[in-house]
């Protein structure tokens, strides 16, 4: 096991450099990418949980223009900020959005606050949003994990998932230290990295052929022992 950590340790460089210079030439575009404002990414974030990206984009633009900042969402009435979220599905966001302005500009007098422990006190905030919002948001050194992001890692690293990997702990520790020798500003470059490869290349059914991380990939190690064996 330590010798397998060793290895893993050694390979992060590479994983979290090649990542870094793909994002550069490959990497999405979308309007909450260049925010500087909180708020408005909580709103993306709070828009992209169980969502695609491509139901958010023409809801998103719209919903801030209505809704510009914490006490218009505070204020709002469910019902007006259903005719936006509906189109996203999963009715309930509505309330909870409400709730989690309210939240915010009473119990924070309207600023979303930075630390991650605050932020997981808010309703509607869990640990991908919170994790979300102090790299995105504050430039903190915080690797965001959703399903994506743990096939990605457990592939490329050789690590056999088990049961609810964003909620293991020590799995969260080593993606944790993936980050460990980026400057604050590149972290937000690298997680959008992983989003975007896990979305293009290292999908369910990946695409190792197109995958600049496949020379050190155990996964892809792996499949070409079995083919070769077959």
């Amino acid at each position: 096991m330590d010798s397998e950590n060793q290895v893993r340790k050694r390979n992060i460089p590479f994983f979290r450099n090649t990542l870094l210079k793909w994002f550069k030439k490959n990497g999405r575009k979308y309007p909450w990418r260049n925010e500087k404002d909180p708020y408005r990414i909580l709103v993306a974030e709070m828009m992209l949980q169980r969502t695609r990206v491509e139901q958010v984009l023409p809801v998103y633009s719209e919903f801030i223009k209505k809704f510009p900042n914490v006490r218009t969402l505070s204020d709002a009435k469910i019902e007006e900020i259903a005719v936006f979220v509906a189109k996203l599905g999963l009715f309930w966001r509505s309330k909870m959005m409400k709730e989690t302005a309210r939240n915010i500009l009473s119990e924070h007098k309207g600023a979303i606050p930075s630390e991650r422990k605050t932020l997981l006190g808010i309703p509607g905030i869990g640990d991908y949003i919170a994790d979300a919002m102090i790299s995105f948001a504050f430039n903190g050194k915080r690797i965001v994990i959703d399903s994506n992001v743990v096939r990605l890692v457990s592939r490329f690293f050789g690590i056999e998932p088990k049961g609810e990997m964003r909620r293991n702990k020590k799995f969260i520790e080593f993606c944790q230290s993936v980050s460990e020798g980026l400057e604050p500003d590149m972290t937000k470059d690298f997680n959008w990295s992983l989003i975007d490869h896990s979305a293009a290349i290292c999908r369910p059914t990946p695409l190792c052929d197109q995958c600049p991380l496949s020379k050190s990939c155990q996964y892809f190690k792996e499949r070409r022992l079995i083919v070769k064996h077959v």
